[in-house]
């Protein structure tokens, strides 16, 4: 992965491209900071990071590494879900050490 910082990216920026916004976010407890990532699947995708993981508010663990980040649990972004489509881009993985796994 590698961190790009601009407000905006071109449509043609590479998978695994990604920045990290530290802030805190209203509404999510232990939230501190949004990572958007082009996911393996080519698709622009985003969780929400903290120090650790908060499951009922979907809050990944961010190790705060901000040039090779790891989160934990896995990502599971759902393409559908019982017969409906989500939205989602349907990758199933994790993000260690900057690396998709």
């Amino acid at each position: 992965m590698h961190r790009d910082p601009r407000d905006v990216w071109p449509d043609d920026v590479p998978i695994g491209t990604f920045d990290l916004d530290e802030a805190i976010i209203a509404g999510y407890p232990g939230a501190t900071g949004h990572l958007l990532f082009v996911c393996p699947g080519n698709k622009r995708c985003g969780v929400l990071v903290g120090p650790q993981p908060v499951a009922r508010l979907y809050v990944w663990g961010w190790d705060g590494n901000l040039e090779h980040p790891t989160l934990t649990p896995s990502i599971n972004c759902l393409a559908e879900k019982e017969g409906r489509i989500t939205g989602g881009c349907g990758w199933h993985g994790h993000i260690q050490n900057g690396e998709f796994c």
